[in-house]
């Protein structure tokens, strides 16, 4: 009894999402490719007051109004049943500063992640297309449902090789 209780304090598992390959030209040109990330993740199950932790980081952040309701309609919108990604792409200081007060953060934590990059913007932008988040039709089509948060081809040469640049799991 004791054993199970222990092992569920200490393993926690995680989905990881498969990094996205990259699309170069016919010279070997990266024509999409990724960056590495920080974001800020909740996850209402590790914490009893989840609303506190989240005034803390607004105060810790110093977020404006706006930016603070983008990510109150992002909860509400994804509801909290999976760790939820509440902030993308933070500076090094705010990682520092998240981490200087995770006391008083309860069930908040920096994850790192990767976002698409195209350098030639939108010179190719036509050719090389863009991705996007699954929508349930989606999710439903290609048999991810239970996948939160993915990322698939949505248009041009990112739609045609999705299935190859997406990886597996």
């Amino acid at each position: 009894e004791y054993k199970t209780l222990s092992d569920q304090n200490h393993i926690h598992a995680l989905m990881l999402h498969p990094a996205r390959g990259n699309i170069t030209d016919s010279k070997g040109n990266l024509v999409a490719g990724n960056r590495s990330l920080f974001k800020v993740m909740l996850d209402k199950h590790t914490t009893d007051n989840y609303k506190r932790s989240l005034e803390n980081l607004f105060k810790i952040l110093s977020l404006s109004d706006e930016k603070i309701r983008l990510v109150l309609d992002k909860i509400k919108k994804y509801g909290l049943r999976i760790p939820l990604e509440i902030i993308t792409d933070i500076t090094w200081q705010q990682v520092v500063q998240i981490e200087e007060h995770i006391l008083d953060l309860s069930g908040v934590y920096i994850e790192m992640g990767q976002c698409r990059t195209y350098p030639y913007n939108y010179a190719l932008s036509h050719v090389v297309g863009y991705t996007g988040i699954l929508n349930k039709a989606e999710k439903h089509e290609l048999g991810l449902q239970n996948i939160g948060n993915f990322t698939v081809g949505k248009s041009g040469a990112e739609k045609f090789y999705d299935q190859g640049l997406r990886g597996t799991f």
